[in-house]
C-alpha cells in the first residue's frame, strides 16, 4: 500500500466534507473523524445511513480507540493487510460493505487529449458557476461555497452542462481528483479525457506531482482510469455495523 497516497485522499476528502457538507472535523493521530449535521443516506450498491463517519489510514486498535459506537457510522479503512485487523473489527461489529481502490500516477508526463471542438473548460469562479456546476449528478455536495482549495470545472454547450470534475489540492504534492461526470447523452465522445487533462494541467500549475483519485465501480469495470495511466496504489474498505448491514435493503 502506498500510503502517502492513501493520507492525501483522506485529507482532500476530509477538507471536502468540512467546506462544502459543512461536517465537524476532529483528528486523532491518524484518524479523522466527521461529524455531519443531519443523517447521510447512502442508496447504492448498499443502503445505510450515518451521522459519523471516519478516515483511517491506520491500525484497527487506534480505530477502537476513537469511533463513537453510540451513533450509526461508516469506517473508511486504509490498511496493508485487513485480514489482519478483522478480528479487532469484529469485536467492533463493524463488518465490510465494500471495498474500492485508491488509483494514483505522477504527473511528470502529461498525456494530451483534445478538447471537443467550441466547446472550453470553464472554472467555478462564481455562485452562477456553481450553479452549472450542480446542473448534473456528481459525489460532490450540492453547496454554493467557492474554496481557494477546492477547484471545480465544466464543460458546457449553449444549451446545457455536459460533463463536470473536480480537483482539491493542499499544497502537499498531491491532488486529488473527483466528481468526474459525464451526462448520459454525450457519453463516448471524449468528455472525460478532455476533463482529465484539463484537471491534470490544473494540478501541475499549482504544483502538484502526483493525483489520486477513488474510482466507482462502473469506472472500475471499464478499467477507465487505467488507460490515463492510473494503477491501484492503496485499498479504501468501506465498514459498517452490523446494525447497519442487517437492517439494509
Amino acid at each position: 500500500m502506498n500510503k502517502e497516497d492513501a493520507l492525501a485522499f483522506a485529507k482532500a476528502l476530509a477538507y471536502r466534507e468540512v467546506v462544502e457538507g459543512a461536517a465537524v472535523a476532529s483528528s486523532s493521530r491518524n484518524v479523522t473523524e466527521l461529524c455531519y449535521n443531519s443523517d447521510l443516506h447512502w442508496p447504492w450498491p448498499r443502503e445505510f445511513k450515518y451521522r459519523l463517519e471516519y478516515l483511517a489510514v491506520a491500525e484497527a486498535s487506534e480505530v477502537a480507540s476513537v469511533i463513537n459506537l453510540e451513533h450509526e457510522i461508516v469506517v473508511n479503512l486504509f490498511h496493508r493487510d485487513l485480514a489482519s485487523q478483522e478480528a479487532i473489527l469484529h469485536e467492533l461489529g463493524l463488518t465490510r460493505a465494500w471495498v474500492n481502490p485508491i488509483m494514483g500516477r505522477d504527473l511528470a508526463q502529461p498525456w494530451l487529449r483534445p478538447v471537443p471542438l467550441s466547446v472550453n473548460a470553464r472554472e467555478v469562479t462564481s455562485n452562477k458557476d456553481r450553479n452549472r456546476f450542480n446542473s448534473i449528478p456528481g459525489i460532490s455536495n450540492q453547496s454554493d461555497v467557492i474554496d481557494d482549495r477546492i477547484h471545480c470545472f465544466f464543460f458546457e454547450n449553449d444549451v446545457q452542462v455536459i460533463a463536470k470534475g473536480q480537483l482539491i489540492y493542499l499544497g502537499e504534492g498531491t491532488a486529488y481528483i473527483s466528481d468526474l461526470f459525464t451526462d448520459q447523452a454525450f457519453r463516448r465522445q471524449g468528455w472525460c479525457s478532455a476533463m482529465m487533462a484539463v484537471l491534470e494541467e490544473k494540478a501541475r500549475s499549482l504544483g502538484a506531482t502526483r493525483a489520486v483519485l477513488a474510482p466507482g465501480l462502473e469506472q472500475i469495470e471499464l478499467r477507465l482510469y487505467e488507460r490515463y495511466g492510473y494503477s491501484c496504489t492503496a485499498e479504501r474498505t468501506l465498514l459498517i455495523t452490523s446494525g447497519q448491514r442487517d437492517g439494509a435493503a
